[in-house]
């Protein structure tokens, strides 16, 4: 016996057939736009359905689902939509097995490199130093997790398909452009450059917060911390330099975020030997090559003791 999901699926397949063959009209678009409106079911039914008659020609295992003769006239064209959908759904079984494998993505770059991704749906990522990215796209939503590092993100807008970035227990939902994402060592720091974004803790009752253009926020990993929300920085998203020309600027950041930042271009790397000192704020300016310079100087600013190790490590240690 039919499901409701069922006869929901095969009305979005009439009303694709009707769609694609150019047989609406006037009052046919009214009653199509009368049942898209009239359960959101419909609406994600149908675009399932439209994304699916998309992919099959671009899917090598479906091609020859597509191989039919190329005919003139409405009717033979709504025909071959017909027959093309009723292959659509002997095919859905394939259809989920590959998708995930064409939407599901890793990406990773190494110490002292940056990466400019596209994504399949024409957003972009400047995929910062030492930094890793899972992507996750299904039929309702743009999922990706930050899992490592920093990334810039250029999203672009796909209703009913959300663009999402996880990262640590953040979740950030694009509603605007251009955003930037750093997952440090003690807080996510989440900064607008064009456009809107909204951001919340998956684990918190926390209200969601909006952040607008030219806002940055540093939401703390441990929830207790408090959200703090700022004007963006100066810093022109260092880590994001492909050539690493430029200084690495910080704005007084935790010296827990700034170790984890430092260690995307120092391969010997800075330890900070007690949780502690990682809640101390920074500010600094320093190229990448002069890292064991500014490490060098830092107890000079702050409480610490820094030594460097023989492998040109640095381990950084409350002051005695």
């Amino acid at each position: 016996m039919p499901t409701m999901r069922d006869t929901i699926d095969d009305e979005a397949c009439a009303w694709l057939v009707r769609v694609e063959s150019g047989e609406l009209g006037t009052h046919g678009q009214a009653d199509f736009d009368a049942w898209i409106n009239a359960d959101p079911r419909h609406a994600a039914a149908y675009r399932a359905v439209l994304r699916t008659w998309q992919d099959i020609p671009a899917l090598p295992e479906l091609a020859d689902l597509c191989s039919a003769p190329a005919r003139s006239g409405a009717k033979a064209r709504k025909t071959l939509i017909a027959v093309g959908l009723a292959a659509v759904a002997a095919a859905a079984a394939v259809v989920v097995a590959i998708l995930p494998s064409l939407h599901d993505q890793r990406f990773a770059t190494a110490i002292g490199q940056a990466r400019a991704i596209t994504l399949s749906d024409g957003s972009t990522v400047i995929l910062g130093a030492h930094s890793s990215l899972r992507v996750h796209y299904s039929a309702n939503e743009r999922r990706v997790a930050l899992v490592d590092g920093e990334a810039l993100f250029n999203v672009r807008h796909m209703a009913g398909r959300p663009f999402v970035v996880d990262a640590g227990a953040s979740e950030v939902r694009d509603i605007g452009t251009r955003f930037n994402v750093n997952l440090g060592a003690a807080s996510v720091q989440v900064e607008v450059v064009e456009g809107l974004v909204q951001t919340r803790r998956r684990e918190s009752k926390a209200p969601d917060r909006l952040l607008r253009s030219g806002e940055r926020a540093e939401i703390p990993l441990y929830a207790a911390d408090p959200v703090i929300v700022s004007a963006a920085s100066a810093r022109n998203l260092p880590l994001l330099s492909q050539d690493r020309a430029g200084p690495l600027v910080f704005e007084n950041v935790r010296l827990a975020d700034l170790a984890s930042d430092i260690n995307r271009y120092y391969a010997p790397g800075v330890q900070l030997a007690s949780p502690a000192i990682g809640d101390l704020r920074v500010t600094a300016a320093f190229r990448a090559k002069e890292i064991p310079a500014f490490l060098d100087t830092l107890s000079a600013v702050l409480p610490v003791d820094v030594q460097r190790q023989p492998s040109g490590a640095f381990v950084v240690r409350v002051r005695p």
